[in-house]
């Protein structure tokens, strides 16, 4: 059920994947929704994001490799995509990674690591089931860690940070050989 604040219904100034947990922006008036989406436009909001990947990227790193998006309504289309890997953190044979997007590409995260040679946990779509076998990944192993932004009514600022959930945290211990 949608509620409704001003008569307008909240609605997502954003999406996360299928299967990606974390934090998302509502916007309780048309408004608010209105200015959220000028400001991912601008790229005046700031996010970071957690993901548990195959093997041990070098970090920091800047993965700025164009993107193919091939969206079940339309033709496929190459789009400018940038995800920078702050730290990777070695987990067994994975790692935790901590990185921000200068872009929102649909499926960008998954995308930039699977190019680089480390798909995350429970991709179905663009990683190796066979390496997750021994991990057993439930879901898809990423995570929307944080929001910073400044009200796009009130000029505000804004940070927000939800820590890894469970099951994740759960998974680390798997890749680290800690259950």
């Amino acid at each position: 059920h949608l509620i409704r604040m001003t008569g307008d219904p909240v609605r997502g100034v954003h999406r996360l994947d299928h299967g990606t947990s974390g934090l998302m922006i509502f916007a309780r008036s048309s408004a608010a929704a209105e200015a959220f989406d000028g400001a991912f436009r601008s790229h005046a909001v700031r996010r970071t994001y957690l993901a548990l990947c195959h093997g041990h990227p070098a970090a920091p790193a800047r993965w700025d490799e164009p993107l193919t998006l091939r969206k079940p309504d339309g033709p496929p289309r190459e789009v400018s995509a940038v995800t920078r890997l702050l730290t990777a953190l070695p987990a067994g044979p994975g790692a935790l990674l901590h990185l921000a997007l200068d872009t929102g590409r649909w499926h960008q995260v998954r995308l930039h690591a699977a190019l680089h040679g480390h798909p995350l946990l429970g991709d179905r779509t663009h990683g190796d089931p066979t390496l997750d076998r021994p991990f057993r990944p439930r879901r898809l192993a990423l995570h929307s860690h944080t929001l910073e932004f400044d009200h796009p009514i009130t000029g505000a600022q804004f940070r927000f940070e939800m820590p890894l959930p469970r099951d994740l945290v759960d998974l680390l211990a798997r890749l680290r050989g800690e259950c």
